[in-house]
């Protein structure tokens, strides 16, 4: 697979995902416009179409993103294998924190009862035992490297390719996501992370579409 190819399959996955994360959003904001209103059958068709779009987004990144990455790291774009692993690594610890989570909550049903009602007690949760807190960071720091290795990746593609939106992609990111971290900033950090998403599906085309580097 050659490199223009890579481009088009990269391309086409940050496409297919920007449409299925769209409609996920969409049909969320509509649930919660509309939770009190409802009928339980429409409540639950929604239900069946959030579950379809999740797993229509798992495709999509093994078919495109997944296989795209590995095939950039094939031609020595060394962190480009981090974006594809990683993202597989960051779901095993989610499931791996959700499953620790359910059976914390099982056995404290009182502090099962208190999250329901005030969602930010998790942190506290997480505070007081070892074992949550010890999976958390050991997701945060998987994401930070995640972050790191595109980084690294939109560097290598825009030296690589000419291209200049991979240099867009990339100050944007490193705008992006520390802005994210910072209370009542993170919805500034939110939208610049969205920019670079746009900037650097957009990339992936132009460098599909260019002269060979």
């Amino acid at each position: 697979m050659d490199f223009r190819e890579i481009m088009r399959i990269l391309y086409k996955g940050f496409l297919y995902q920007l449409v299925v994360i769209s409609a996920l959003v969409a049909i969320s904001f509509a649930l919660l416009l509309s939770a009190l209103f409802t009928s339980p059958a429409a409540l639950a068709v929604a239900g069946f179409a959030v579950i379809a779009l999740l797993i229509a987004l798992l495709s999509i990144f093994f078919l495109y993103l997944f296989r795209g990455y590995r095939a950039l790291h094939g031609l020595g774009f060394r962190w480009a294998w981090w974006l594809a692993w990683g993202p597989v690594a960051l779901m095993a610890l989610a499931a791996i924190f959700a499953a620790a989570l359910a059976m914390y909550f099982l056995g404290h049903p009182g502090v099962a009862a208190r999250a329901r009602i005030d969602p930010t007690y998790i942190y506290q949760v997480m505070l007081k035992t070892p074992a949550l807190l010890g999976i958390f960071a050991v997701f945060q720091a998987a994401y930070l490297l995640l972050v790191a290795a595109r980084a690294i990746t939109l560097n290598d593609l825009r030296r690589h390719s000419k291209v200049g939106l991979f240099g867009v992609a990339l100050i944007l990111l490193l705008i992006g996501y520390p802005l994210s971290l910072i209370p009542l900033m993170d919805y500034v950090g939110g939208l610049a992370l969205l920019a670079e998403y746009i900037a650097e599906m957009l990339a992936y085309r132009e460098a599909a579409r260019a002269p060979p580097p």
